[in-house]
Order: C-alpha cells, then structure tokens, then sequence
C-alpha cells in the first residue's frame, strides 16, 4: 500500500469517527488531477468522495474529450462526480481572468461557457 493511500485511508476514518455525516475528500496525483490509483485501488471507507483539479496546462485542447480519458471514468462507478472553476485570479495559475478588468483567459472563456449551458439545462428547478 503506498504511503498516500494509507495517509488518505486515516484520514478519511478519521473523518468518519469525528463527523459522521462529513465527506472525506480523496484527491489524485499530478496536483490532483490525475485519478488513475483511487481508481485502480479505491479507498475502503464510507463516504469517500474523489477530487480532480482540471487544470488547462495538463492537457491540450479539446479539454472535455481529454479530461474523459484522465478522470472522468470515475463518473462510471462513482456517479456523483463534479468539478468546479477557479482561481479568479489574473496571477494565480490556472487564472480564469487575463486582468482585474475581468477578461477571460481561454480557460475562463471555457467554463463560464459551460456554466451558462448548465444554468440553461436546470432553469426548470427554479422555484
């Protein structure tokens, strides 16, 4: 057993036994985003839930079809998988703003495009 899933293993009971309804979160390698290891060998405790960090830089683009490939088939036996944009940050890597004038960068442009198709897709849930 290699030392970060025994160090993530531990932490996820640990988890368990001081907030029973918390979620430990399990992140990949490669500044977490490659989940090739949970997959081949996931981690045996309740509520675990995996992270990925889609970093722009990992891959080229077409983005979607890659991140597939690198994480996505998590989806197939842990169906609860999400993601989530960030750094707002004009400096800070991987930036989603080229300036504090709120330009996006090629990233940037990517998610708020695919934010705003998911905020179409569930206008229905509104109240």
């Amino acid at each position: 057993m290699t030392e970060s899933r025994v160090r993530a293993l531990a932490s996820a009971r640990r988890i368990a036994l001081i907030a029973a309804a918390g979620i430990p979160l399990v992140a990949g390698f490669d500044w977490a985003y490659d989940l090739t290891e949970p997959a081949a060998a996931p981690i045996d405790a309740p509520g675990v839930a995996y992270v990925t960090h889609p970093y722009p830089q990992k891959r080229p683009q077409p983005w979607e079809d890659q991140w597939q490939a690198d994480w996505g088939f998590m989806a197939e036996r842990y169906p609860g998988i999400s993601w989530i944009a960030w750094v707002f940050d004009p400096v800070w890597s991987p930036q989603l703003i080229e300036s504090w004038d709120f330009t996006p960068t090629p990233q940037g442009q990517f998610f708020r495009q695919k934010l705003m198709e998911l905020n179409q897709r569930n206008e229905r849930w509104r109240p």
